[in-house]
């Protein structure tokens, strides 16, 4: 059967608050010869599934082999499925968790630790950013934040880092000093992250960096158009705001 089918995404940060998710989305089914609805999919996990496969894939492919600590920032709606991604990418021995505020990641821990803990991976929160980065291998940044998350000189050599959070031209969840500091920066959409994310189009606007700092998209280091990690010491960037593929 021939079918067509349109996401219906919202975003509304604010909703961390209340203790529910700041995106939802639902997914429509339609039948392609009739345009009659045929279905109704649960969006947000779709959207959870495809978010955390886009770092789980840029981990696999332009991490350093052996890593053995990961941090993340953030513990939204999007959150496990980063989670998991890292841990599944690489074999850490530990994942240190920060958010802005420490009981929500309490609470995120004590569910991760239930759910994820099969993988033998120790998961825990801590109340300060500069101790989740410390000798962090895989980072991953997951906030809607307007002000750096972390201290970029923090960053060992090495490191891989995932901005996943900053999906609007006023947030930035990434410290320019990283940017700075990056040996090569990719995307999963060079065009979409440049008309979304504050990340890159903040310090782009100010002349921390110019363009000439953007190694390529993820797609094009997969299909061997553009090289991905040469040695153990670059510092990697993978920056997405999401797109269908």
């Amino acid at each position: 059967e021939k079918v067509a089918c349109v996401k219906v995404l919202n975003v509304f940060p604010a909703n961390i608050q209340q203790r529910i998710p700041s995106i939802n989305a639902q997914i429509l089914i339609m039948n392609a010869e009739t345009g009659i609805i045929e279905g109704i999919l649960d969006g947000s996990y779709v959207t959870q599934l495809r978010t955390g496969a886009a770092s789980g894939a840029a981990l696999d492919i332009l991490a350093k082999r052996e890593c053995k600590k990961g941090a993340l920032f953030g513990t939204g709606g999007q959150a496990p499925a980063q989670l998991e991604a890292m841990i599944v990418a690489r074999n850490l021995e530990e994942v240190q968790v920060f958010d802005v505020n420490f009981e929500r990641a309490q609470a995120f821990i004590q569910q991760m630790t239930i759910e994820l803990g099969h993988y033998g991976t120790n998961i825990t929160a801590v109340p300060n950013a500069d101790t989740a980065v410390q000798d962090a291998d895989v980072i991953i940044t997951v906030t809607p934040s307007t002000t750096p998350v972390f201290d970029g000189n923090k960053i060992k050599s090495g490191a891989t880092i995932c901005g996943i959070g900053s999906y609007q031209p006023h947030m930035q969840e990434l410290p320019p000093s990283l940017l700075a500091r990056a040996s090569k920066v990719y995307f999963d959409s060079q065009e979409a992250v440049l008309s979304e994310s504050g990340d890159i189009i903040i310090p782009l606007n100010d002349g921390t960096i110019t363009k000439e700092k953007f190694t390529g998209d993820l797609g094009d280091v997969i299909c061997g158009n553009v090289a991905g990690r040469e040695n153990d010491e670059e510092i990697i960037l993978f920056k997405t705001v999401g797109i269908a593929a």
